[in-house]
């Protein structure tokens, strides 16, 4: 959560202070990338720092677009100039709406960063994401709970829906996510 708001104030500080796209939409600055993969080493090396990119990783695909989408994506049009006349990197990310262009840069922003990452590691966070998806919490009644309380009712859902998968505390992930996408 903290290191949401942290990617997140770094974008909209990011997006506050670039330049608006060439006025001329002829023209497009030769500092700008011209490929989708460009793009994506610019994002790496020269606007993302070392705990953003660490956040990405550690983050679901969807997670990471749609934060990134809004306010660092409107800095990513504008300044690679999306809006502009950039038809090359358009042409690269396989549309010419430049909204649609960032999505694509920043999926493979993702990718290329799990690319970059421990394969073991990369493993295990895709473990976590599909488990994530499959724990389905009952909210109800949570609100009367102390904050005590309200742990040990998600704890006992968590429990409750891995023993049903067949195996208690020390199921593998891996077989509660199977049994939950069989049945």
């Amino acid at each position: 959560m903290v290191a949401s708001a942290v990617v997140l104030l770094t974008a909209f500080a990011m997006a506050q202070s670039v330049s608006k796209a060439p006025n001329n939409p002829a023209q497009t600055p030769s500092n700008v990338p011209k490929t989708v993969d460009q793009a994506v080493l610019m994002l790496k090396t020269k606007w993302l720092s070392t705990k953003d990119l660490d956040w990405i990783l550690r983050n679901p695909q969807k997670e990471v677009t749609f934060r990134l989408y809004r306010p660092f994506g409107t800095g990513v049009r504008n300044e690679f100039g999306l809006w502009g006349g950039n038809q090359e990197l358009r042409d690269s990310c396989g549309t010419n709406d430049p909204e649609g262009c960032s999505v694509v840069i920043f999926n493979r922003l993702w990718e290329s960063v799990r690319a970059d990452a421990d394969p073991s590691l990369v493993r295990q966070l895709d473990c976590q994401f599909q488990l994530a998806q499959a724990i389905h919490i009952n909210e109800k009644g949570f609100y009367k709970l102390t904050t005590g309380e309200l742990l040990k009712a998600i704890q006992s859902q968590i429990d409750e829906q891995f023993a049903k998968a067949g195996g208690g505390r020390h199921t593998h992930v891996s077989n509660f996510i199977d049994s939950r996408s069989s049945g």
